[in-house]
């Protein structure tokens, strides 16, 4: 896939209220690499980004932490649902310094000890099922056991075993700090590439812009 187009780019609804959403399809490559950029669960405090949204030409995913958008050919829409005010975080944030770099896994290795998600697993949970624990005094005592959604941590993790993270989980890139998690689903795009933000924004709020073959986007730093 080419890159983003500008013509794309100013086919941009900047008025509008209610976008629609984008039914991911799993034999689409291009697809299943927005699924790591969305948010997990339903319930965000203003906008539900379970899912990609269309805007103009261009389909977007975020999590609140990241935000990537690209051209999909034929995506299916399936509804629609109020709109992020992504375009404004984008005029804030889309001036790039003037060197990219590759990101590589190597990048990922974490160096900084910052409470965070494990680098291995991303805190990765496992559900019990419909079953519940028929002890439930054990129960508690499981990994950070959610007696909401009957899950743990994943003991299988070979870096936290399904425990509280402590070691480094942060690296720089572009001099600003990031989770080594978050960056594993930019290193997984093709041919990523990555610099830091010049700032129209919020100077507290430090990101990097990351673009790859067909997709661009911007990934919001950690606060230490």
């Amino acid at each position: 896939m080419s890159s983003v187009s500008r013509r794309s780019a100013l086919k941009l609804l900047a008025a509008a209220v209610m976008a629609p959403t984008i039914q991911l399809r799993q034999s689409v490559p291009d697809e299943q690499l927005l699924l790591a950029f969305c948010h997990s669960s339903e319930t965000h405090h203003r906008y539900n980004i379970e899912k990609p949204f269309g805007v103009g030409a261009l389909t977007y995913a975020t999590d609140a932490k990241a935000v990537i958008r690209c051209e999909l050919a034929g995506r299916i829409e399936d509804g629609e649902r109020r709109l992020p005010d992504v375009l404004s975080v984008w005029e804030n944030y889309k001036s790039a310094a003037p060197r990219w770099r590759q990101l590589t896994p190597d990048d990922l290795r974490p160096t900084e000890f910052v409470n965070g998600s494990c680098p291995e697993c991303g805190d990765r949970r496992v559900s019990f099922g419909e079953e519940y624990p028929t002890d439930e005094t054990a129960a508690f005592e499981l990994p950070d056991w959610d007696v909401d959604d009957n899950s743990i941590r994943d003991i299988s993790c070979p870096l936290c075993h399904g425990r509280e993270y402590s070691g480094p989980s942060c690296v720089r890139i572009c001099g600003v700090l990031h989770s080594s998690w978050d960056l594993r689903r930019i290193v997984a795009l093709p041919n990523p590439t990555v610099c830091h933000s010049v700032y129209h924004g919020d100077l507290r709020q430090k990101v990097i812009l990351f673009r790859a073959d067909g997709f661009e986007g911007i990934s919001v730093g950690v606060v230490k």
